[in-house]
Order: structure tokens, then sequence, then C-alpha cells
């Protein structure tokens, strides 16, 4: 029983898509085009995810703050004296206060932006200043909810870039 390729006429034929095939492969283009394209243009899809991280890295402080001042009567960090575990005294060097929050931080990694390009620290003996990509505010307490806890490095205020050392930050209403 001879197919329909066997004959030297028709083999041509056969070694060619068909029309139907040729859709499926363009359709089957254009989906992945279309969903993989915005991903791959500008890194818009690396700066959203780059965003995320920080502002999880952000909660994370948040919360070991939060488990921190539970087992220390309360106080944060910043507002505890250095002789019953605070860091209150060296508040200037925000890798200190870091630092005594040690044990409630996951990995000194959650103080760095993945947008930032300082070198990356592996643990909290190396830590430094130049390593950290966030603030702590120095008048947080209990009493002022309101108030920034920690930020990015990367903040700008009236579209200018945030010069290194104290910054006071107010509310509009007063």
């Amino acid at each position: 029983m001879k197919t329909r390729c066997s004959l030297a006429a028709n083999r041509d034929r056969c070694r060619a898509l068909t029309l139907v095939e040729v859709l499926v492969v363009i359709v089957v283009v254009f989906v992945l085009v279309m969903f993989i394209g915005p991903l791959l243009e500008s890194g818009a899809g690396t700066s959203k995810a780059c965003r995320i991280a920080c502002c999880n890295n952000l909660k994370e402080i948040g919360i070991a703050t939060r488990l921190w001042a539970t087992d220390h009567t309360n106080g944060l960090p910043l507002i505890v004296a250095t002789n019953q575990g605070g860091a209150r005294e060296v508040a200037a060097e925000v890798w200190r206060d870091y630092l005594v929050m040690s044990n409630e931080l996951a990995n000194p990694k959650v103080l760095q932006c993945p947008a930032d390009k300082r070198r990356w620290v592996t643990n909290f003996a190396s830590l430094r200043n130049e390593n950290i990509s966030d603030f702590l505010s120095l008048d947080t307490s209990e009493t002022t909810p309101q108030a920034l806890l920690a930020g990015d490095r990367n903040l700008t205020t009236n579209g200018v870039a945030v010069k290194r050392g104290p910054l006071t930050l107010t509310t509009r209403s007063g």
C-alpha cells in the first residue's frame, strides 16, 4: 500500500507546513511576545520587583523593631539606653541601631534595597553605614504613631534628594 507522500510529485508538498500549523505557530509567537515583551523592555518588571522587595524589607524592619521593643519595656532601640541593650547614645551610627536588633532581623540583607548598588553584607559583624539603604527615625515613639519609623535612603523632598545627616520631616497639618 502506497501512502500519498510516496509518489515523487507529492514528496515536496508533504514536507511543508499546512496552513493550520502556520497559523498556530504565529498565534503562539504573538502570545509569547504579548506576555514576555513588556517584562523585558526598559526594566519595568525589574524596577517594580525592586520596589516590592524594598517595601517588604521595610516591613521586616518594622516587625523586628516591634519585637525588640516588646522585649525591652516597649521602648524603641533609639530610645532605650545602651546600658539597657538599646542604642540611644550611638543613634547617629545607624548600623549600631540595627546591630542591637540583630536577633530580631532574619538577615542583614533586609537592610539594603535590591536597587541599591552598595556592597552587600552577609553578616552583622561586617555591617556599617555604607552597607545600609534604610534610615531610622530618631524621634519615633509610641506617642507619635504618625511619625516615620524607617524608610529607604533614596528619599527625596520636593524633588530634591535628601543629603546625608539628620533630617526633620513634618506633616502639613500642624
